[in-house]
């Protein structure tokens, strides 16, 4: 995800991570060691993963500009969706 953040740093895409539930404190050691360049956010209570209708996880959520989803699955989503969600 760290090389997709930075194919895309700056243009009209932004990448983030909702992590559910779990401490501050634990999410900015996996920050930290994993070396995650892009913003994490925080749903301690659930809301945002009620909101999207999160089964699983990990789950990547791809929204047109608009903010209509037009990507759900686990994997990346591809070079050519991405590209059409930025247009």
């Amino acid at each position: 995800m760290n090389k997709l953040y930075e194919s895309y740093k700056g243009k009209k895409i932004e990448l983030l991570s909702i992590n559910c539930g779990e401490e501050k404190s634990t999410i900015q050691e996996t920050i930290n060691t994993k070396g995650i360049k892009y913003n994490t956010l925080l749903d301690p209570d659930g809301k945002t993963a009620t909101a999207y209708k999160v089964q699983y996880i990990p789950l990547n959520i791809l929204l047109d500009i608009n903010g209509k989803i037009i990507y759900r699955d686990n994997s990346v989503p591809s070079e050519d969706l991405i590209k059409k969600a930025s247009e």
